[in-house]
């Protein structure tokens, strides 16, 4: 399998779990905000009335999710980010969906909408989408203290200060490069 099709593997499949995640998220908020603790059974799931617009809303709701999600950076390189970054980005996306839900609830109706389902909704999806970050981060970062999903660099400098760079970056899993060559400058 080569490392192009892996990353386009991985990035889908991220895309994935956090729309998983949001409609998650929106789900555990609708049952918080209603205050029934009651769980439905398959039979009653089942004999829920479906209308049309509200498929048609979930579905809008979603891609709106998942150009969010890409438009505020959810999918380029955090190789060499800071975590602030990531928390910034995520809060953003976040932010901007639940307004999106409450400028909403008025013209659409949305009952549902209410200032502690849009809370929760916040508070769950910030949670969830900062949780698997996290989680996804500590799992490349033990791929790549095991040699996998490396990127090789070649490095051009002279002597004892390549080397010196050479030797950081080797010791360093989280960058996730490996060195293939040091080049010499004087030789060139």
């Amino acid at each position: 399998m080569s490392p192009n099709f892996r990353r386009v593997i991985i990035q889908r499949s991220a895309k994935l779990l956090d729309l998983c995640m949001m409609g998650a998220s929106f789900l555990a908020a609708l049952a918080i905000a209603s205050g029934t603790n009651t769980v439905l059974s398959f039979a009653e799931v089942l004999a829920i009335r479906i209308q049309i617009f509200n498929l048609i809303f979930f579905v809008a709701f979603g891609l709106v999710c998942a150009a969010t999600f890409a438009s505020c950076g959810f999918y380029v390189s955090h190789r060499l980010s800071h975590w602030r970054r990531r928390v910034r980005e995520i809060s953003l996306a976040v932010t901007f969906i639940t307004g999106l839900l409450l400028v909403l609830r008025a013209p659409l109706e949305f009952h549902f909408a209410s200032n502690r389902f849009l809370i929760a909704f916040w508070l769950l999806n910030f949670g969830s989408l900062l949780g698997t970050r996290i989680i996804g981060q500590q799992l490349l970062y033990l791929m790549r203290l095991r040699g996998r999903n490396l990127r090789s660099i070649v490095i051009v400098g002279e002597g004892s200060d390549a080397a010196a760079l050479a030797e950081r970056v080797e010791k360093e899993p989280e960058l996730a490069y490996r060195v293939v060559r040091i080049i010499d400058a004087k030789e060139i």
